[in-house]
């Protein structure tokens, strides 16, 4: 069981922690006040091979799991809040990996990857045990979708493209709130195209709204399609390109997640903002 929920934890893009709430057990059954009766030496031994087994059994689950989605595992130490804290909390320092591996069979199967750390002096790396192969190669369209989708539902800040983000709340007629999501896009960090005398390239705009539990409330999309003059590209490198969305909401705390992919590179950026619309 344990590792079918690693795999679909694989297969779903989660990262899963465990944490054993037995803490640092003894276990010492002649010990035991409760007892009636003081077992004989050899079946004294028989227990405490039985009890390490079942723990042994029991935490090998949870590690299976946590190591084999890339999360932590929390285990033989009794301070339990440390340990929520410690698989809860955000890591100090972090790194995102990307990995093409060359010929890539289109198969599904699973396959392993290791990460190690060269000269790490005991460090210690937690990282996925492999990926899933698509079945058959996607087409251009359907790998951007899947980009997007990757992207709006991690929680990773990412980079790929000079992007910055606001949100201002206002309220409309009646009980209706409304969040206005402006992103500003640096375009000199586009691939242009150059056709005849413009620069080309498309621009995809995705704002997507979680509740506070991380639940997908709503979502948009627009596509700009740019089609510069050396003019127009001029004025847009000093203001940026500025996209902009509005969203409707009800009162309560929210996440705004801006994705924001250019076409030809296959560029990303991804931003999330928290946002707190009032009664």
């Amino acid at each position: 069981m344990g590792c079918n929920a690693w795999y679909l934890a694989l297969r779903t893009h989660v990262i899963i922690s465990a944490l054993d709430g037995s803490g640092l057990a003894v276990r010492i059954r002649e010990a035991d006040a409760s007892q009636e009766y003081m077992p004989s030496a050899s079946l004294t031994g028989l227990y405490h091979i039985y009890d390490s087994s079942r723990d042994a059994a029991a935490a090998g689950t949870l590690a299976e799991i946590a190591e084999g989605t890339g999360g932590q595992f929390f285990h033989n130490n009794n301070d339990l809040l440390g340990g929520m804290y410690r698989i809860l909390g955000p890591p100090e320092v972090s790194y995102v990996l990307t990995f093409s591996p060359n010929k890539l069979k289109y198969d599904g199967a699973f396959h392993t990857v290791k990460v190690r750390v060269v000269n790490g002096h005991s460090l210690a790396v937690q990282a996925r045990k492999g990926y899933f192969a698509p079945k058959q190669q996607g087409t251009p369209d359907e790998l951007a979708k899947e980009q997007i989708r990757e992207a709006v539902y991690s929680q990773e800040q990412i980079q790929g493209l000079p992007l910055s983000l606001s949100t201002e709340v206002r309220k409309l007629e009646g009980e209706n709130e409304e969040i206005t999501v402006q992103a500003r896009l640096d375009v000199r960090g586009l691939p242009f195209e150059q056709r005849d005398d413009q620069s080309v390239e498309d621009v995809t705009y995705t704002v997507v709204l979680f509740d506070r539990d991380g639940k997908f409330v709503s979502g948009s999309q627009q596509n700009y399609s740019l089609a510069l003059k050396k003019h127009t590209l001029e004025d847009l490198e000093k203001s940026g390109l500025s996209l902009e969305e509005h969203v409707g909401a009800k009162p309560g705390a929210y996440t705004v997640r801006v994705v924001v992919r250019e076409s030809r590179g296959g560029q990303i950026a991804a931003l999330s903002k928290t946002v707190e619309v009032p009664l």
